[in-house]
């Protein structure tokens, strides 16, 4: 039996602290399962990253804000499945 691709979700989030949380249980009760999450938390100033490393998933801090496109580019840098998705 051929194992299923690795997909990287990428999140960007900057102070996103109201959807982070319903984005990632969204995203782990799909039925896919060969899944690798990673979060991109921009230098937010609310509780955006820590809502995230209460899940197993991969967290990265950035020190200030430098916008979606390094979050997302950053994420993808990091990722390494297959298919990436931001």
């Amino acid at each position: 039996m051929e194992k299923e691709p690795l997909i990287s979700v990428i999140i960007p989030v900057y102070n996103g602290e109201k959807y982070i949380r319903p984005c990632i249980e969204n995203i782990l009760n799909q039925s896919y399962k060969n899944l690798e999450i990673i979060v991109v938390n921009d230098g937010s100033s609310d509780q955006s990253g820590i809502i995230a490393q209460e899940y197993p998933i991969q967290v990265i801090h950035l020190g200030q804000n430098r916008g979606l496109s390094t979050a997302r580019n950053v994420g993808i840098d990091t990722a390494k499945g297959l298919y990436r998705v931001c």
